[in-house]
């Protein structure tokens, strides 16, 4: 565990700068509700698994309805509680090892649950669900590790809230626009896991060297 004391979390290092400052801003803005939250004793990971609670419960909603409309409600509601939790731990001076590791599983979850409503209702195949969420953890994964060898990635891209927005437009619109998009997500992902497999190595052979 010592080994990610230091990490960057999944963050490549051209986001620092800008995720701090949007950090701040962040923190600053929901100041009064994190002092809401603190005085009724919520912590951050409370807020983190109750994100992933909501998404998967409206995954069930949707599926047993046969009303995707739920799980679009249910997932944006999870995304919002995901930018609460760390604004949270920071307010509450509890930004611990436990606490990143809960919030990115939770970031996980939803994710795979979002795969699993787009191949339930048909946008894409089990075998792009497959594919994209692995990659997508391997990713999320390899960004640990990468942070935490003080090795991050120059730069990432982050699919969750492309898929979020594609899967919103398509079910109250009717078009499929995340059939194509997961496909080059898809590509994407598998680059950077590649690229961070590259890393990783060139690292490992300075260290041993």
């Amino acid at each position: 565990m010592k080994l990610f004391e230091k990490s960057h979390g999944v963050y490549a290092a051209g986001e620092m700068k800008i995720m701090t400052k949007f950090q701040k801003w962040k923190d600053s803005f929901f100041a009064p509700l994190m002092r809401l939250l603190t005085k009724c004793g919520v912590s951050a990971s409370v807020i983190s698994i109750l994100g992933v609670l909501i998404a998967i419960s409206g995954l069930f909603l949707s599926i047993t309805y046969g009303n995707p409309r739920y799980f679009v409600v249910a997932i944006w509601i999870h995304f919002f509680l995901d930018g609460l939790d760390g604004s949270l731990a920071r307010y509450q001076y509890k930004m611990t090892l436990r606490g990143m590791f809960i919030d990115t599983a939770c970031d996980l979850t939803g994710v795979i649950a979002c795969s699993e409503a787009l191949y339930y209702f048909h946008y894409i195949s089990a075998q792009s669900a497959l594919f994209f969420t692995a990659l997508y953890v391997l990713v999320t994964i390899m960004a640990l590790v990468l942070g935490a060898v003080n090795t991050p990635y120059p730069f990432i891209v982050r699919p969750r809230l492309f898929v979020f927005i594609s899967l919103t437009i398509d079910i109250f619109s009717g078009t499929a626009f995340s059939t194509p998009l997961v496909e080059i997500l898809t590509v994407i992902l598998s680059m950077f896991c590649i690229q961070g497999f590259l890393l990783l190595g060139k690292h490992l052979n300075r260290h041993f060297a």
